[in-house]
């Protein structure tokens, strides 16, 4: 009968037990993984190894802010969930992220929300000091309502910054300060500045995923492209949303539908602290799919040490449907106005590249566009118009293109593929579920 997650495993901390583990940073994990079979993990255990291996895994530089933002991060002893959410000190939507992670917060008993403001070198340390002025002002107000829910650090990166540090810097030192502060364990939720609003009730719903799950080590929710007056009126920000749901290109018929793979497209995962320490924490060289990496990374430790089959399909990282995070979809609209495929799209997401939002200006342009699925299209489709259900299915195949697994084919093998057996079911589940809603 398997154990509840309250039945921890203690494991003696000795210098030799974490030398096996310490291959290199990309192939860490704790001996607690090692040496037990599907062993439910002890926070100040798993703290411990992690701090003890942190040399190995991290710079001198890195360990040296780590330890400077932990000392600033101050947690409650009787702690929860924490909102980790990293953002470039000019990001315009700033105010409306962090307001919709303190509603959220709110229901949550204790959960504190963490801000974390940064640059890279591009941004001079003289405009960095002003910009950083400019936000603390304009949060002033939040801070002073939050009764001390909000924290803000921040950093200056000297050179050049990659996601992987960016989330890495400011987790790792969640769990140092979480350590120092005497708590049992904490679950974090990893969210972005440019998240327009959570749904009902969103921290609790985590904290409820995990306390019916105990099981499970992390969780991914939902993602919602735009407000839901764009989404009624864009109908590809729904068909981005069933891609990426669906995005396996070599679909299992037992599984799509029922147990998703897991994505984390956009950041709305959530993660025990015990587990992020015991694999290691984030990959700090990796400039994007950071989220993705690290729920992907805990599943493989865990299907390896149980002798179980390596896939993503739901025994220790799951889908928390309930768990909804509505985010900026300007960026995005503007890359499927300008003909570029779903990850193509996705690529250019970086802070360099934005986007003023102009919800009139967006609904005029897509309008005009009239290869773009428009509202009449889904409508004809939903009476078995043919040649709309046509237009929606070539849409799908085009926001696929560039696709990984099929960026090297050229036309007549990409047609091939999506005339193949399993190619009609990838996109006749999509088609089924944009239509039939």
């Amino acid at each position: 009968m398997p154990r509840k997650r309250r039945e921890y495993t203690n494991f003696p901390i000795s210098h030799n037990q974490i030398q096996p583990a310490s291959l290199s940073p990309k192939d860490w994990k704790s001996p607690s993984l090692i040496l037990e079979r599907g062993a439910k993990l002890n926070f100040r255990n798993e703290v411990k190894i992690f701090k003890q291996a942190l040399p190995q895994l991290r710079s001198e530089k890195q360990l040296k802010a780590i330890a400077n933002l932990a000392a600033k991060i101050k947690l409650k002893r009787h702690a929860k969930l924490v909102i980790a959410m990293p953002a470039y000190v000019g990001e315009q939507n700033l105010l409306a992220a962090v307001r919709s992670s303190l509603d959220s917060a709110n229901g949550g008993g204790s959960a504190a929300v963490i801000l974390f403001l940064n640059a890279s070198a591009v941004t001079s340390a003289k405009k960095f000091q002003s910009l950083l002025a400019a936000r603390k002002v304009e949060l002033e107000e939040l801070c002073a309502s939050s009764r001390g829910r909000l924290q803000i650090i921040d950093y200056h990166f000297s050179g050049s910054t990659r996601m992987g540090a960016i989330r890495g810097l400011l987790t790792d030192a969640i769990a140092l300060a979480a350590s120092n502060a005497g708590i049992d364990d904490l679950i974090v939720i990893s969210n972005d500045a440019d998240q327009i609003e959570c749904c009902s009730n969103y921290v609790k719903k985590v904290i409820k995923f995990f306390g019916d799950n105990e099981e499970v080590d992390a969780g991914e929710g939902l993602i919602q492209w735009g407000t839901a007056l764009e989404r009624s009126k864009m109908p590809e920000l729904r068909l981005v949303e069933l891609i990426i749901n669906n995005i396996d290109l070599r679909p299992n018929r037992e599984f799509i539908g029922s147990i998703p793979a897991i994505h984390a497209w956009g950041a709305n995962s959530f993660f025990r602290l015990s587990s992020y320490c015991a694999i290691g924490g984030y990959k700090y060289g990796m400039r994007s799919s950071e989220d993705a990496d690290l729920l992907q990374r805990i599943e493989i430790a865990r299907m390896l040490d149980t002798g179980g089959f390596v896939g993503f399909y739901g025994r220790f990282v799951r889908k928390a449907d309930s768990a909804v995070v509505s985010t900026d979809a300007s960026k995005l609209i503007d890359s499927i106005l300008s003909g570029s495929s779903l990850f193509e799209s996705l690529r250019q997401f970086s802070p360099s590249r934005r986007s003023t939002r102009n919800s009139n200006l967006m609904f005029s342009a897509y309008s005009k566009r009239r290869k773009l699925i428009q509202v009449s299209d889904v409508l004809a489709a939903k009476k078995g118009n043919r040649i709309a259900v046509q237009k929606i299915m070539n849409r799908i195949i085009a926001l696929y293109r560039n696709h990984e697994q099929l960026k090297d084919l050229g036309p007549k093998e990409l047609k091939k593929f999506f005339y193949s057996k399993d190619g009609k079911f990838l996109v006749g589940n999509i088609l089924r579920q944009f239509i039939c809603e």
